[in-house]
């Protein structure tokens, strides 16, 4: 049964969303964005607030260029991200629009992928100069990706670069490390693919950890859900990722999954199942964070960094759906 603080934040993203939909639901053909936005708002270290939301993407628009993604709808999603990501947003905007210029200039492709790079790499490291190491060591990381699995890496992976070149490891140790994630499950029985690689990039967010453990746990998980309810799909990979990096979050899938079929049961959420699941996850999650237990062994950043991940990640697909269809109608 889900305890009282996932109910509460089930309450309250159903709340967002509402607000949220009655202000924009004919922004969007694809309604799992405002899905994605209340979830941030839920997870995140600030309340939502309408006219403040609102405000910060009228200015994103304003800032960016006759021809950038971010004159559509995707600036609501950036407002989200501004707003939870700083404490001024509006004066972040600017210098945001600056990074994702020069990320281009170092070799990230022009995309919505490289903007939401930058926001992520500019809520890590405000300061230039850092911020200029972490774009070269990311482009590296994305090389290193697309060298073990050219099919399978795109431009959609720029972000989990950016989040795993936050670590302390070498380039070529943490691309090794990532690999041994995705061998060891695919002979486990994950199947190989875009899903299976995401979940060995979150996997590799707490890189000093026994790489042994998060397999096991990850078996586990896998298994339980299977039990419990059915043979997970390769989209809830990363959410079996991020309930690895718990001691015991195999125990919580009847909480994760009675959380999930409230969502089910929703009018407002009943056509989104897979979403549903991974908003569970994500909103169980968030609630570990609040664990003063965490604090200590880097699991409280990494739990952040993996809902971060999981995200943006969710983001990208959206994204990457519309643009298809854009492409196919054209």
């Amino acid at each position: 049964m889900p305890s009282i603080k996932l109910e509460q934040r089930l309450d309250q993203y159903k709340t967002i969303y509402s607000e949220l939909k009655n202000e924009l639901k004919w922004k969007f053909a694809d309604q799992r964005t405002l899905m994605i936005i209340s979830s941030m708002y839920t997870t995140g270290r600030r309340s939502f607030d309408m006219p403040r939301f609102l405000d910060i993407s009228d200015n994103i628009k304003q800032a960016a260029g006759v021809f950038s993604p971010l004159r559509s709808g995707n600036r609501y999603t950036f407002a989200a991200m501004f707003d939870l990501r700083f404490e001024e947003p509006k004066q972040h905007i600017k210098p945001f629009l600056a990074l994702y210029e020069k990320m281009v200039k170092h070799g990230f492709k022009k995309n919505i992928f490289t903007y939401l790079s930058a926001i992520i790499l500019l809520s890590k490291h405000p300061g230039e100069d850092e911020a200029h190491a972490k774009i070269g060591k990311s482009l590296a990381i994305h090389k290193g990706m697309k060298d073990k699995h050219a099919f399978l890496t795109s431009a959609a992976d720029y972000p989990l670069a950016v989040l795993l070149a936050e670590s302390a490891l070498e380039t070529d140790k943490l691309i090794d490390g990532i690999e041994t994630f995705y061998e060891r499950l695919a002979q486990a029985g994950f199947r190989k693919g875009n899903d299976l690689q995401f979940l060995s990039h979150i996997l590799s967010l707490l890189p000093d950890q026994n790489p042994d453990l998060f397999i096991m746990r990850s078996i586990r998980i896998f298994e339980e859900f299977t039990k419990q309810y059915k043979k997970p799909k390769p989209p809830h990979y990363p959410e079996i990722g991020m309930l690895a990096l718990l001691e015991n979050g195999a125990m919580e899938i009847g909480a994760i999954m009675e959380a999930a079929q409230g969502l089910n049961s929703d009018k407002m959420f009943r056509w989104h199942k897979d979403m549903n699941l991974k908003t569970a996850v994500n909103l169980f999650i968030s609630e570990k964070t609040d664990d003063p237990a965490l604090l200590e062994g880097g699991l409280y950043h990494a739990l952040e960094a993996v809902i971060q991940a999981q995200q943006t990640a969710a983001i990208a697909v959206i994204t990457s759906t519309a643009a298809a269809s854009q492409t196919s109608g054209s």
